[in-house]
């Protein structure tokens, strides 16, 4: 007869013991165990490479100006003979560019679209770059040096003497300059504290005025003088640069000895 196993040996004893202790520690240890936090996945970035049109151009406003090169947007052209000024075959806008020196040759546009026997397309020539660029300077300088700067000068009546003298001062900067000046003498209201003009005090300030006018060399008045002395009066003057004026007064001066040459050769052969 076999005897029945026994429950608690030593054996069984010490392996429960050893597995009662090494549980709590690992349960602790996977506690303190440092957990990494998770990184939300970055969006992929797709880039997109699109054909750039061979006439597409960066800035596609229009400013007025002929078009030129890649600005010409149609496809197919009328290339036009400087010489004859005839118009050839419509020939591929692509091709054209293709076969000139872009760094000194120029292709511009000269009509928008001409109905012809070979299609409705725009008529363009070849110029050349450094004189056109050269052509449009000088139109820009011409435009800059129309352009009239305007400023304007109040002076009332009874206006004190130092301050006359620095309005003056300042007129004849304006009218070196070249600057279209208003001038405005104007009567103070007695609500502010003025006082009317005497008729001798508003005869010599505008006196003065005219004197400094007349001082400056090249000066012109541009408009007729409105209002009456002592109340309000306007004066529009333009004046011309003192390199202008220096110009004109020295081709003036070389101008008399030629005449009195030309005088005295005239009355020799009489």
């Amino acid at each position: 007869m076999s005897t029945p196993r026994c429950l608690f040996n030593s054996v069984v004893a010490l392996r429960r013991v050893f597995l009662s202790n090494a549980l709590p520690s690992e349960a602790t240890s996977s506690l303190r165990r440092p957990t990494l936090p998770l990184l939300s996945p970055q969006p992929r970035r797709t880039l997109i490479y699109t054909k750039k049109k061979p006439w597409a151009t960066a800035d596609e406003e229009d400013d007025g100006r002929p078009k030129t090169d890649l600005a010409i947007r149609s496809p197919m052209i009328y290339l036009r003979d400087d010489e004859t000024g005839k118009l050839g075959e419509p020939v591929v806008t692509r091709e054209v560019l293709r076969s000139l020196d872009l760094k000194t040759q120029l292709l511009m546009m000269v009509a928008e679209s001409v109905d012809m026997p070979g299609g409705k397309w725009p008529v363009c020539r070849v110029v050349d770059r450094r004189a056109t660029e050269l052509k449009e300077r000088a139109k820009a300088r011409e435009l800059r040096q129309q352009s009239v700067m305007e400023k304007e000068l109040e002076l009332n009546w009874t206006i004190a003497a130092h301050d006359l003298a620095l309005k003056m001062r300042q007129l004849r900067a304006f009218l070196d300059k070249g600057f279209r000046v208003t001038v405005t003498l104007w009567k103070k209201k007695k609500k502010g504290g003025g006082r009317d003009p005497s008729a001798e005090e508003a005869k010599k300030l505008l006196a003065d005025v005219d004197e400094i006018i007349a001082g400056v060399p090249g000066v012109k008045e541009v408009k007729e003088r409105e209002g009456t002395v002592g109340n309000t009066i306007k004066i529009v003057l333009q004046g011309q640069k003192v390199k202008a004026a220096k110009q004109d007064k020295e081709k003036a001066t070389a101008r008399e000895p030629a005449a009195e040459a030309e005088e005295a050769k005239v009355a020799e052969a009489q």
